[in-house]
């Protein structure tokens, strides 16, 4: 019996790509299990060697993803820091990455074809890692953003990341202040707190559209991980390792 997993529809009816999200019933990270790996893999029909994992470090470094001349995959550099985003032109590679409350966002280009599997905390989102996910592809492949489709995945909301005020001027840098404004918002307006909402959704939405992705081309999913009971949730949880795969490949 295989793996249970999620889709994206509006990827996978293209017919050329096929996407991953998993539930907390098949946790992945540190905890997870070879046989859901292995079963995940025989669903689609790939080796576990077709799985490749961003080196996740909090980074907006962006990696590609290639076959070695002996059928493997590797990356194309060195990235001693980490890498927490990987792109690919090369199809039956599996594109990976972990979540718990962070964002995962998927890139398609159709008609090169492409493919992308970001993770974005607040890091990688305060130094643009979506963008500079899609800058690379157009760099490497010739994706043109217009045609790229994104959808933004299950994370924790707006309405429950509380974060400190130290994590506000960190955003000043790449985003606008409309878009600092809408995306940290007091926590209790009115009072002396100086705690705030994060609402990483609008920074990710703004850098997508920062990179020329047309609106209607960007989905977010409507599940937050933290109020809902089917993901991982690290603030929710703790460290108990327990993660999402999120995960692309093109066929």
């Amino acid at each position: 019996m295989g793996i249970e997993f999620f889709r994206i529809d509006d990827i996978d009816r293209s017919g050329i790509a096929r996407t991953v999200f998993t539930p907390k019933e098949h946790p992945f990270g540190r905890e997870g299990s070879t046989a859901d790996r292995d079963a995940l893999c025989a669903e689609l029909g790939i080796a576990p060697g077709d799985m490749v994992f961003a080196r996740e470090k909090h980074t907006s470094e962006v990696a590609e993803a290639i076959r070695a001349d002996d059928g493997g995959v590797v990356i194309d550099g060195d990235y001693p820091q980490g890498f927490d985003a990987l792109i690919t032109r090369g199809k039956g590679i599996l594109l990976c990455t972990l979540e718990a409350d962070c964002v995962p966002v998927w890139l398609f280009d159709p008609e090169t074809p492409a493919a992308a599997m970001i993770h974005s905390g607040w890091r990688g989102t305060a130094g643009e890692i979506v963008y500079k996910a899609a800058e690379k592809m157009n760099e490497r492949f010739g994706t043109d953003p217009a045609k790229l489709k994104a959808f933004i995945g299950p994370h924790i909301c707006g309405k429950c990341y509380e974060v400190g005020p130290e994590l506000r001027p960190l955003f000043a840098p790449a985003f606008d202040s409309d878009t600092v404004c809408r995306g940290f918002l007091p926590e209790f307006p009115g009072t002396d707190s100086d705690r705030f909402l994060l609402n990483l959704d609008v920074f990710v939405r703004a850098s997508l559209l920062r990179a020329g992705l047309k609106p209607e081309n960007i989905l977010s999913s409507d599940y937050c991980t933290y109020h809902s009971d089917i993901f991982n949730s690290y603030r929710k949880s703790g460290k108990t390792g327990k993660q999402m795969l999120t995960a692309v490949m093109l066929i």
